[in-house]
């Protein structure tokens, strides 16, 4: 079974919960494994009692049998083990949990003593246990209300089919127990977190989701749409669309507006063909992304039916009311043979911005990335996006990349060359590093580390404009991922390297490499090995097992804190190695300005594409590593995966990086780009259903705030 974001279902009727996992659970006396989680409250901090406070314990993991009639549960003196409930999913019980009362909590600042038991046995060990305290103080607050997120497997109706609904990633702040009442818009309605219902006719209908912790409420909202019916005995056509960019309409000022085209066609030529298309637009209202038909977007509402080999322009209007970026869904209804449903998203920017950009970014620092126009460009703050250049110079007998003569064995540096980076780090002074391979041959043929790729630096003012470049350190094969910190070379920054090296070991040695961590002293190129094998933090041996490469490589801002992502999860590898998530699907990570890491992973549910991000402190982790599922996310964003538009749909992250909002702040703007497999034959590349999201992150804060699409390109390689 796929595994979803949640932790915890519970029985009939009830909800899946998302939560954090508890950082401080202390082991007790006589603990003897890891059978549960404390995942709230969180031991050592303060706690919201709106009145009551939540406790959840995940069980089980890491292959052990866990004894769910065995649990037990004490707070200070007092025997709760009756208030706690069993969490149920797919027929096993995956936790316990349970509502404290005010009456029993201590106020005034005291500590709540909770002691938690579990037994159960492992294979090989026999009998083992688990004990965990937690120590928490409580205070009033007040109740906050819950996130209602309804899911639909498929926006279009087709009468007497049945529809998958989900409103299991809603969630609730406090992880309060929730009810759900969905009204499916045709007089019936239900109480099943995840009902299935059939609509007796296609004409267009609004779901509606409402979701109650018991004193508060949320509502989300989903439309379907009906294919129109192709006349009598005709057959359905094949669709393509066709536009000469996406449908990003930059800066408009309020008051007035813009259009943009599509072409539609039919592509079947056989005399009995036809498409009927009905066209919707919506606007996308953040934080809670709901897309209403009321907004600045629009498409003509009559349907278009097309014969054989016809096509039509459709245009698109932008008019936006107030400044700021504004971001919409185009959707097509379709009666095709290869699509049912096309979604096409839109941007604009209400105001002005500097040379056709898509808008200012709410950040403080130049970005870098790569994307489908360029390998690699900036974006100032103000908007502006300016490819870079990249060209250095070729060495007449190798040409091997080079700026000086120094740079290459024969003394000459005359040719030019276009470097294509493989990854990017910053300098700390508004210039940045790239790693390119494949721009170097190793002058010893004997070397071991066979040298091929290059470190460049590439000074740049605060136009963009370049003013220099030097090459920094040649690096092995393999070799693909660089971070550094956010200090100046001038003032002892430091680059750092995850670098490959082979290994020969005899034949019953499995291993055939390991990368070293290596900082590179920006400032002259000095080289230290920080570790010497990296896997050594996942507990790889020397020679029993294969070396698993870095797939990620993140440093602090201030460098105190190296990370790498591994396919076993996240690591800290200095200052002291650290699990922070075992997960395999955390693989898409920054570093925030308060220390904690910025985790992104995506699913599809349905016809769209979910982008979760989460906030992991090292703290969270010093007690066991949480899964992702254990935790919830900051914020989440969805956008159409085009799942009924001929290919199965694959939503993920291109890149994620965060901004400090101001020289020196601790709260950061996250940007995430996302892109999704959708609709391929339908659109071209350009067109299927891509992002770059803008998420505003307060320093020490579990939640984000949305601050919307900023682009409607998925940008790759983000670096501020």
């Amino acid at each position: 079974m796929r595994r979803s974001r949640t932790l915890l279902r519970l029985a009939v009727g009830t909800m899946l919960m998302t939560a954090q996992l508890a950082p401080g659970a202390g082991r007790a006396r006589g603990a003897t494994d890891d059978l549960m989680r404390v995942v709230t409250p969180l031991p050592g901090r303060a706690v919201p009692a709106h009145p009551f406070v939540n406790v959840v314990v995940g069980l089980g993991g890491n292959g052990a049998t866990v004894h769910p009639r065995t649990f037990r549960a004490r707070l200070g003196r007092a025997n709760v083990t009756p208030l706690f409930l069993p969490v149920v999913e797919d027929g096993a019980i995956v936790g316990m949990r349970a509502t404290l009362d005010p009456a029993l909590l201590l106020g005034g600042g005291r500590t709540n003593h909770l002691r938690l038991e579990v037994r159960g046995r492992r294979a090989g060990r026999g009998a083992v246990r688990d004990v965990d305290h937690v120590g928490f103080r409580a205070f009033a607050a007040t109740d906050l209300p819950p996130r209602a997120q309804a899911l639909v497997d498929s926006d279009v109706i087709t009468p007497g089919v049945p529809l998958q609904f989900d409103a299991t990633q809603s969630d609730d702040p406090e992880l309060d127990f929730l009810t759900y009442n969905w009204d499916f818009g045709d007089g019936t309605t239900s109480t099943d977190p995840r009902p299935q219902h059939a609509f007796a006719s296609d004409a267009t209908t609004t779901v509606s989701l409402t979701v109650s912790d018991g004193q508060l409420e949320d509502s989300d909202r989903v439309t379907l749409l009906g294919v129109p019916p192709l006349d009598p005995g005709r057959t359905a056509g094949v669709l393509r669309i066709a536009t000469d960019g996406a449908l990003e309409f930059g800066a408009v000022p309020p008051g007035t507006a813009a259009t943009r085209s599509i072409t539609v066609q039919n592509l079947d030529v056989t005399p009995t063909s036809q498409l009927k298309i009905a066209l919707a637009a919506c606007t996308y209202g953040w934080p809670t992304g709901e897309c209403r038909p009321d907004g600045p977007f629009g498409a003509p509402s009559s349907t278009l039916v097309l014969g054989p080999a016809e096509s039509a322009s459709i245009d698109v209007g932008f008019a936006p009311a107030t400044i700021g970026h504004q971001a919409g869904d185009v959707t097509l209804a379709v009666a095709a043979s290869n699509a049912r449903v096309v979604h096409l998203l839109a941007h604009g920017y209400g105001g002005a911005a500097p040379g056709g950009s898509p808008g200012p970014l709410p950040i403080a620092e130049p970005v870098f990335f790569s994307s489908s126009a360029a390998p690699l460009e900036e974006s100032l703050p103000a908007g502006q996006r300016i490819v870079l250049d990249l060209t250095v110079g070729a060495c007449v007998a190798s040409g091997d990349a080079c700026v000086a003569p120094t740079d290459c064995a024969s003394g000459a540096c005359t040719g030019t060359t276009a470097l294509d980076p493989v990854d990017v780090t910053r300098d700390g002074a508004g210039g940045i590093y790239l790693l390119a391979d494949g721009s170097y041959t190793d002058p010893d043929p004997n070397d071991p580390l066979d040298l091929s790729g290059t470190l460049v630096h590439l000074a740049l003012d605060a136009g963009g404009n370049r003013l220099g470049a030097a090459v920094l350190a040649r690096t092995s094969s393999f070799t693909t991922q660089i971070a550094a910190d956010a200090i100046p070379p001038a003032a002892g920054g430091q680059l750092y390297v995850a670098q490959y090296q082979p290994v020969t070991a005899g034949r019953r040695c499995m291993r055939s490499g390991l990368e070293q961590l290596v900082a590179i002293r920006k400032s002259d190129g000095t080289q230290t090995v920080l570790i010497p094998r990296i896997d050594t933090v996942e507990g790889l041996g020397a020679c029993a097992d294969d070396y698993d490469p870095v797939a990620d490589l993140a440093v602090a801002r201030d460098g105190s804190a190296v990370f790498a992502a591994l396919l076993g999860g996240i690591y800290r590898l200095r200052p002291t190695p650290l699990v922070m998530t075992s997960d395999p699907a955390a693989q898409a990570f920054a570093v925030h300005p308060d220390g904690s890491l910025v985790v992104v992973t995506a699913e599809d549910q349905g016809s769209r594409g979910l982008v979760h991000v989460y906030k992991l402190a090292p703290d969270q982790a010093a007690t066991g590593a949480p899964l992702l599922s254990d935790l919830r996310p900051c914020a989440t964003v969805s956008i159409p995966n085009d799942a009924g538009s001929g290919k199965a749909p694959a939503t993920f992250v291109t890149a994620v990086a965060v901004d400090p909002v101001a020289p020196g702040a601790s709260d950061g703007t996250i940007v995430v780009g996302v892109t999704t497999g959708g609709g391929m034959g339908v659109v071209p590349a350009g067109l299927a259903p891509q992002a770059t999201f803008a998420i505003a992150s307060p320093a020490g804060a579990d939640t984000c705030s949305v601050a919307g699409i900023v682009a409607v390109d998925a940008l790759g390689q983000l670096v501020f």
